[in-house]
């Protein structure tokens, strides 16, 4: 197991002994303060690098801390009244008009703020609280980053991935008779939604998805692993069973427990990319041919590649009225990644699944994921170099994600 930056951070918490109670967040505290999430208070996180902890506990929701975050008070609400009416010789009551404010449309989220914000929201789920052993009677515990991310600059034809390295990965189910198959992957990305790929939703050889699990990296593990059934499947609107907008979201019937084992990816909001290498995994097939999967979690690093290496790739079904890739690649819309030192790809049981990149690590988030894409398709998985997949290119679709999502 890896401590990310290669430390231990030890926040000591007290869970009984409180001069503020019980609060909640939002809640009014101390002198001129409120009940923030500690990941939400700026001046709390700087004092953390400084090694300074809080004091002013108001409580918890589950694992995570609610401190009392001093001169964040809310902007007061301000009432605008008319001067009261001059008194004239009428008889009639004096009138009272009340103006209404114009609604600020400053405080108006613009596509992708959300996601940045429930980034930081998911991040505190890297943490685990530990006890802490103590002789006073009240109960203590540190918070230990857990951060399995092997930074390794390639990984050459797919490696196992680690316990936890990629809590966010989900297996998709598919009811076949009595038995459940698990084929196709999906990216966590809220505590009820899952991203996959569109094809993987409906129209599937194995029917309606009708299973989500996570929280395992071996698929014979049971002792972290989550169950959910989806009651929910959204495709695009544009996704017409062809190779465009192939991206979906399934909505579980029941919130995922988030701990270090099972925790969301953030969303990657920017177009651009400034990296030549990304990761994937999956259960999938380890190569073309070989049915069944793989019972290991797996992951593989794969090189970016231009459009225009991409469409020479599919160049034959391209320009053809009857394919579905009939427009060639998009750039707007997907990804092609693959290798052109080896064999390394996805591979068929991976549609859906994520490719990632690295978050860089802030004061407020360590240790997580930015899902830039979704596994689409590709031709034969693993049979030679410089043959791309083609990834669905998720910051096309944040305002989307986002609407249904977190509609509020």
């Amino acid at each position: 197991m890896v401590k990310c930056g290669g430390s231990v951070v030890n926040i000591l918490l007290v869970l009984v002994a409180s001069a503020l109670g019980q609060l909640e967040e939002g809640d009014q505290c101390g002198r001129n303060g409120v009940c923030e999430f500690i990941t939400h208070c700026p001046q709390a996180m700087a004092d953390l690098k400084k090694g300074i902890f809080p004091t002013n506990i108001c409580g918890y929701q589950g694992t995570k801390s609610i401190i009392c975050c001093e001169n964040n008070t809310p902007r007061p609400i301000v009432t605008e009244r008319t001067p009261t009416p001059h008194i004239t010789r009428s008889t009639s009551p004096p009138t009272t008009t009340t103006v209404r404010q114009r609604p600020n449309l400053s405080n108006a989220k613009a596509p992708g703020d959300k996601a940045k914000e429930m980034c930081k929201e998911y991040a505190q789920f890297a943490y685990e609280k530990i006890p802490s052993q103590t002789l006073n009677l009240d109960t203590t515990f540190s918070s230990e980053l857990i951060c399995p991310i092997k930074t390794v600059p390639l990984i050459v034809d797919g490696t196992q991935a680690s316990e936890r390295e990629f809590p966010h990965m989900i297996h998709l189910g598919y009811l076949s008779g009595t038995e459940t198959e698990w084929a196709c992957g999906g990216t966590l990305i809220s505590t009820k939604f899952i991203l996959t790929a569109a094809h993987c939703v409906h129209g599937h050889a194995l029917g309606d998805v009708k299973l989500a699990r996570g929280g395992f990296t071996n698929q014979t593990e049971t002792k972290h692993v989550q169950v959910r059934n989806v009651i929910q499947r959204i495709n695009h609107p544009s996704y017409n069973y062809q190779k465009y907008n192939d991206i979906a979201l399934l909505r579980v019937d029941r919130s995922f427990d988030l701990n270090t084992y099972l925790r969301p990816a953030c969303l990657y909001t920017q177009h651009y990319i400034p990296y030549r290498t990304s990761i994937a995994s999956g259960w999938g097939n380890t190569q073309y041919g070989l049915e069944g999967g793989s019972k290991e979690l797996l992951k593989v690093t794969l090189e970016f590649f231009t459009t225009a290496e991409c469409n020479n790739t599919y160049r034959r079904s391209i320009n053809k009225a009857d394919s579905d890739l009939y427009m060639g690649i998009d750039e707007g819309s997907m990804i092609c990644a693959g290798s052109r030192v080896n064999k390394s790809d996805t591979c068929n049981g991976d549609s859906g699944g994520p490719l990632v990149l690295v978050h860089p690590d802030a004061p407020d988030i360590k240790c997580m994921y930015d899902v830039i894409g979704i596994t689409s398709f590709g031709y034969y998985c693993g049979l030679a170099k410089n043959l791309p997949s083609v990834y669905t290119r998720v910051s096309n679709y944040v305002a989307w994600i986002e609407q249904n999502v977190w509609p509020n």
